[in-house]
């Protein structure tokens, strides 16, 4: 275990041991007899210990550094992907992972421990040692170290507990481990001249592709990445058109659903892959939909959070038909260039921190203020309120609902109806329950989906141990494969205090993720040229029961269109799922993607 020999090595002086011994005993071994066989069976029966994992996570959360101390030898064996496996998933885990074989020590020597304890910079009575062999924790205890004897996991968690101060025994809905955008490969496929896409993807295996909506990035499936990859798939979250580091062209056909699954296709075909399951989220939904309806060779099985879909109607003009929706009206006031960015980018940390709210009351960092806005001479009423939340005689009324901004069509009396601003305000925080969404980093990510001209960026130490090293700013513009990242990644300057998070106002431009909205009548002429065609794919909808803009009402009849649909329904979550609720959307998908029928062999095509 300290490196001299491999793990083959290992198996062979054992067999010839053993071999060697029966000979000299006149013992007759079996034919099948194999050391390596009977080690390889063991690892197969092997399982992580999931809650002390999540154990580990906690802490991690909570400020603490974990580390894995392993004995181990190098693995050369016909087993040995289990070894890169485990090693992979521990890495992404913790802190630190520890190799025996390569320190060429190990436990229970108290020089691992030392070297232990200097990598994570801490001394011996701030270091908690877990381990199911006692002989290992003496000399830890001996140096000064808290130990904890592994006999069953509930015991273990108690007592981790009382020493962390942590708590760890709670029946809440665990928070999954989230990705480091530092840590993760990043790449730029370009799409044509002036256009390409950024892209993060981790794991090995059945490719699934992920794709954000609005105003998010990637990042918004920073809780999605790990978890599936370390369930064995290859995970490659898009940052979609318009958005962070892919390109944001001025052109608002650009961004036409038409145009976008274009560019998807294209996606694909410069990464070699020929098919892949498809999952978005808001405009993501809208995208994987339209995949699997134009494009179904591509798509293995299609899911969609939130956004149902629906076939065109040529009977109803789109437009006429949205309008009998009030919670849509946003969407008008995003259709004249310039307007609604102009409010957008006033304080683009303000408006985001309003729009991306949870609907369950403790979810998030608590980032509360007063946003001023009865300066404005609106007024503000709690939650849960009639229409107009936020109101001003002769104005249009505001609602405000957890996780989603409508505007009121009908005036108030004796008013006129009108539409005339965005109001990015919500209600009494106090009362609507609506803290922000979990961890510093989330808002940081967010933040970058909007473009605009690099400048000198500073992260302090606050949002730096939340977002463990978030790499997302960038001081200069840059280019890739000859296609030049608009004029900039990411706004600038992000601070973190104890109870609020700010974002240094600078000049940015929201017009790519607008850009999406102001092809209305061209996304509905597309989709009636496939108004006949069903979706036949295997395919997940998952509902949320606090999305007051993409209500689960609106997904009824779907299996009409989509006879393999599967449905699921989180009834405590808003707009926002893959954030609210990261935990049970993980399980979702995990088991709609572990039950899809296997990948089909690729055809053999004869070389030209």
């Amino acid at each position: 275990m300290r490196g001299r020999v491999t793990l083959s090595q290992l198996f062979w002086e054992m067999e010839e041991g053993c071999r060697q011994h029966a000979s000299a005993s006149g013992i007759a071994l079996p034919p099948t007899f194999s050391v390596a066989r009977a080690f390889e069976e063991m690892a197969a029966k092997g399982t992580v210990n999931a809650p002390l994992l999540q154990a580990a996570r906690v802490l991690r959360r909570n400020g603490f550094k974990t580390c894995v101390l392993t004995n181990n030898w190098v693995d050369d064996s016909t087993g040995r992907l289990f070894t890169a496996t485990l090693m992979n998933l521990l890495r992404r885990h913790f802190d630190l992972v520890l190799e025996s074989c390569r320190l060429g020590v190990c436990k229970p020597d108290p020089e691992i421990y030392a070297y232990a304890l200097a990598a994570l910079q801490a001394k011996p009575q701030e270091a908690i040692l877990l381990d199911d062999i006692g002989e290992n924790l003496k000399p830890a205890q001996e140096m000064g170290m808290a130990t904890v004897l592994v006999r069953d996991t509930e015991s273990v968690l108690k007592e981790l507990e009382e020493l962390s101060g942590v708590q760890l025994l709670t029946q809440e809905e665990p928070l999954p481990t989230a990705c480091n955008p530092a840590n993760v490969t990043h790449g730029y496929v370009p799409i044509r001249p002036g256009v390409q896409l950024h892209f993060v993807e981790m794991g090995h295996g059945p490719i699934v592709c992920l794709c954000h909506g609005f105003p998010e990035s990637w990042l918004s499936w920073r809780y999605q990445i790990p978890a599936l990859a370390d369930a064995g798939f290859r995970v490659i979250a898009l940052e979609m058109k318009g958005y962070g580091e892919s390109t944001a062209p001025p052109d608002i056909k650009e961004y036409s659903q038409e145009q976008i699954c274009k560019d998807l296709v294209v996606f694909l075909d410069k990464l070699g892959i020929t098919q892949t399951v498809l999952v978005g989220h808001d405009w993501g939904g809208a995208v994987v939909w339209n995949m699997a309806l134009f494009y179904p060779e591509r798509v293995r099985a299609v899911a969609s959070l939130n956004t149902p879909y629906r076939p065109a109607d040529p009977a109803v003009d789109i437009v006429e038909k949205m309008k009998t929706y009030p919670t849509f009206d946003y969407q008008f006031y995003f259709q004249e260039p310039g307007v609604a960015e102009a409010e957008l980018e006033k304080d683009i940390g303000r408006t985001l921190k309003v729009l991306i709210r949870s609907t369950r009351q403790g979810v998030g960092v608590g980032l509360r203020g007063d946003l001023g806005w009865e300066q404005r001479g609106f007024t503000a009423c709690p939650w849960p309120a009639q229409p107009d939340v936020l109101s001003k005689p002769g104005q249009p009324r505001w609602s405000s609902t957890c996780g989603t901004l409508s505007l009121a069509t009908s005036p108030m009396p004796g008013a006129k109806s009108s539409r005339n601003g965005f109001a990015v305000a919500h209600s009494d925080p106090q009362a609507c329950h609506t803290p922000c969404l979990p961890s510093l980093c989330c808002l940081a990510a967010v933040k970058s989906a909007f473009r605009q001209p690099s400048v000198g960026t500073r992260v302090n130490a606050s949002l730096r141990a939340v977002a463990q090293g978030l790499r997302l700013f960038r001081t200069q513009s840059s280019s890739h494969a000859g296609c030049a990242v608009g004029s900039g990644m990411v706004p600038a300057v992000v601070t973190a205090g104890a109870g609020s998070q700010h974002l240094h106002p600078v000049p940015l431009s929201p017009s790519g993720p607008l850009n999406w909205y102001r092809n209305i009548r061209p996304n509905w002429r597309w989709a009636l040229s496939a108004k006949d065609r069903k979706i036949m794919m295997p395919a997940l909808m998952v509902t949320a029961g606090k999305d007051a803009v993409l209500h689960p009402s609106m997904s009824r009849g779907m299996e009409e269109w989509i006879p393999q649909l599967r449905r699921e329904h989180l009834e405590e979550c808003g707009h926002w799922t893959q954030m609210e609720r990261p935990a049970a959307l993980n399980r979702i998908l995990l088991e709609w993607l572990e039950g899809l029928p296997p990948d089909t062999p690729l055809p053999k095509i004869s070389r030209l």
